[in-house]
């Protein structure tokens, strides 16, 4: 999935999600004003026309979504808009993305960056972050309540780049993510990976999965983060889901394990990812394999 954020006219932003997979080959775009982050209008395209008919209904009825704000309960109206009766997991994936992107934008009431600030500081920006956007507040470990006081001891550097926040004198690419997800089928488990790279971050995921559904391994990498010396301390708390279901009533489990004021909302996010997108496939590859309709094999190490 490719992830563009693109100013369009003024205060309106243009959200470009790309999905692109063995089912489907699908653009959205979303214009959202910013800093409010109210929809202002939405289009839904597939490259390939012909497997684009049967979710024409669920693509009109994304213009419902139009002056929805991006933010807390946009997946439950996103889901309502959609409806059940197609499977649209893709499109949904899309919106999420699109919203997160949207969400890396700090755009603020303050009309310049104060002139005493250093960006190079990590406990001044981190105190800086959390005047303009409060939202932010106790959302992950760089965000807690009182944890700047450790900085210090913990040699944390940051790079981030200011134009997040206050964009240069028309500037018009303000954001960018790729993510891809691979599903390997070995002999005794599933193996998925997920990388992850934008313009703070830089992550991969490694989670593999037996025959039962049970979470065999989990891992995680953190090349490169915003918080050095501290963003990447919840990734050792991967081995919290060794265990687990990997089914789709996970989400909240995983949020507890890893995600949180003491963990990370960007690695929590690319864990659901990987088991929302492990059941789609393993529910589509099935039903192609009855339907001998996707020519997907199951052999050793083939990817999906």
């Amino acid at each position: 999935m490719d992830t563009c954020l693109k100013m369009h006219d003024g205060h309106i932003a243009k959200v470009e999600s790309v999905v692109t997979d063995r089912f489907h080959d699908f653009i959205l775009d979303i214009y959202v004003g910013i800093p409010d982050g109210y929809i202002v209008d939405i289009l839904g395209e597939f490259k390939d026309v012909k497997d684009s008919e049967q979710y024409q209904p669920a693509i009109r009825r994304l213009k419902h979504l139009v002056g929805t704000k991006i933010g807390p309960g946009l997946l439950n109206q996103v889901k309502q808009c959609l409806g059940e009766e197609l499977d649209c997991g893709f499109i949904v994936d899309a919106l999420v993305e699109a919203a997160r992107a949207t969400k890396q934008l700090n755009d603020s009431y303050l009309r310049r960056i104060p002139e005493d600030l250093d960006p190079a500081d990590a406990k001044a920006l981190r105190n800086f972050e959390m005047i303009v956007r409060q939202d932010l507040r106790n959302s992950c470990i760089p965000y807690k309540d009182g944890i700047e006081e450790s900085f210090a001891e913990k040699n944390v550097s940051v790079s981030v780049r200011m134009d997040l926040y206050f964009p240069r004198p028309g500037q018009v690419n303000r954001f960018r993510r790729d993510k891809v997800i691979e599903i390997l089928i070995l002999t005794d488990c599933i193996h998925l990976q997920e990388y992850m790279t934008d313009d703070s971050h830089e992550i991969e995921v490694d989670i593999c999965i037996n025959k039962e559904n049970s979470i065999l391994a989990a891992k995680a990498y953190p090349f490169r983060v915003p918080y050095t010396n501290l963003c990447n301390s919840p990734f050792e708390r991967m081995d919290n889901l060794i265990g687990l279901s990997a089914d789709g009533q996970l989400n909240k489990t995983i949020r507890a394990l890893i995600g949180g004021s003491e963990g990370c909302t960007h690695l929590a996010d690319m864990v659901i990812d990987c088991i929302r997108y492990y059941n789609y496939v393993t529910h589509k590859t099935a039903a192609c394999l009855i339907n001998d309709t996707c020519g997907i094999g199951t052999q050793d190490g083939e990817g999906i």
